[in-house]
């Protein structure tokens, strides 16, 4: 598992953001099954921000991202992360949504992967870009696996 972040996984986020039309993007840690303990191959937020706790949550903007962790992680959030490029919010004091609000403008798009997120998490989102004009977008693919060209396979294991 990453111990650093990738600056070049950032910049071809980025990108990517811009091309597909995104002013943003959620990276949750979670996989399909809202496992505490994921498999190497969906620890994106951990391949993207150094960060390997097991809660967790970044938004990544054009210009700017942070990451949200509770009391349990702050100390080591910030011994594992870049702190100018991913800000370590303790998120008692500031949520993820309270941090989108300062910054979502009428018409942007903010991506999320619809099998990381449960209805419950979405909704302080989906409210919040009501109440701004902006739009949370439920993307095909996951962003960072499209540019995780070491990503380990999927448990392949029975049951």
């Amino acid at each position: 598992m990453p111990t650093s972040y990738d600056p070049i996984l950032i910049a071809q986020l980025r990108g990517k953001l811009l091309t597909d039309g995104l002013s943003g993007v959620l990276v949750p840690h979670a996989d399909a099954h809202q496992s505490e303990y994921l498999p190497p191959s969906a620890e994106r937020l951990a391949r993207l921000s150094g960060f390997s706790g097991s809660a967790g949550q970044a938004i990544v903007l054009a210009d700017e991202a942070a990451l949200f962790v509770d009391g349990r992680y702050t100390l080591q959030a910030r011994d594992q992360v870049n702190a100018k490029i991913f800000p370590v919010q303790a998120i008692a004091a500031m949520s993820p949504e309270a941090w989108l609000r300062t910054r979502l403008n009428p018409g942007d798009r903010i991506g999320y992967d619809p099998w990381l997120h449960t209805s419950a998490q979405l909704e302080p989102f989906k409210d919040l870009c009501t109440e701004l004009e902006a739009h949370l977008v439920a993307l095909d693919a996951n962003p960072i696996d499209a540019l995780w060209p070491d990503r380990p396979p999927p448990p392949s294991s029975p049951l």
